[in-house]
């Protein structure tokens, strides 16, 4: 069905026919909607001042009973669905003075779509009047703006998969930096990459995004580790003087 809307006005509720027989649920959600305040109102229950907001209807369980001709637990039943988490359609507001329906996403019912259409048709057709040597000097003073990637984009170096509810761990650039200070002496871009790829093979030893910065970490630290053993591995021992024969001399300790 195409989607769209209609002006429903309160004053249907004076028809004979509206309250003929027993409303259905979609009967019933109508009735609030055309119960609920379009703007700020104050009433008093046994003395005490309420104020309610637009989108608010002041409905008891025994009001909205006979209203509806239904039972009080059907009522209390229906507005419990509606303002549970599945649907959220209302928020039930109860206290030991009055009971207050809050109709969820009030706003959106009281869009005017005529006007936004009527405008957007009278700038189509300034457009279409507009001669082809007017737009081209238009397009020449202000031309398209290019795409722009966000910040958050921008700081991203590398992405990792992982496991747990967020399937993705993002690398920042600020962070690689720290870890080039840290670690001065590795490609620490490099490492960084080989991480990722030993990950990606081996899908089983993937972490969870909060893990991913310890493992890096580690990560880093052990090739910095084996990157040191190697330098030491690959010093050449110190050599002797030697004699005339060709004989190392004996070093002498004095005490």
């Amino acid at each position: 069905m195409e989607r769209g809307y209609i002006k429903l006005w309160r004053a249907i509720c004076d028809s004979e026919l509206y309250f003929s027989e027993k409303f259905t649920k979609s009967q019933a959600w109508i009735d609030l909607l055309l119960l609920a305040n379009h703007k700020q109102n104050t009433l008093f229950v046994r003395g005490i001042v309420v104020k309610l907001e637009p989108g608010e209807v002041l409905a008891g369980e025994e009001y909205l009973a006979k209203r509806w001709k239904w039972s009080r637990e059907k009522v209390r039943n229906y507005l419990s669905l509606l303002s549970s988490e599945t649907r959220q359609q209302i928020i039930w507001k109860k206290s030991n003075v009055c009971s207050v329906v809050v109709i969820a996403k009030w706003h959106l019912y009281q869009q005017d779509r005529t006007a936004n259409r009527t405008t957007e048709k009278h700038q189509t057709e300034q457009q279409k009047n507009i001669p082809k040597n007017e737009k081209n000097d238009k397009k020449s003073i202000c031309p398209e703006p290019k795409s722009v990637s966000s910040p958050a984009e921008e700081k991203k170096f590398l992405t990792f998969s992982c496991t747990g509810e967020s399937k993705e761990f993002h690398l920042l650039k600020p962070k690689v930096e720290e870890y080039r200070k840290t670690y001065d002496t590795l490609d620490v871009e490099q490492e960084l990459k080989k991480a990722r790829q030993w990950l990606s093979d081996n899908p089983g030893r993937r972490k969870t995004a909060r893990g991913m910065t310890r493992f890096l970490g580690n990560w880093l630290s052990r090739a910095a580790d084996r990157g040191s053993f190697m330098q030491q591995s690959d010093r050449k021992p110190r050599q002797r003087p030697l004699d005339c024969n060709g004989n190392p001399i004996q070093e002498v300790i004095s005490s």
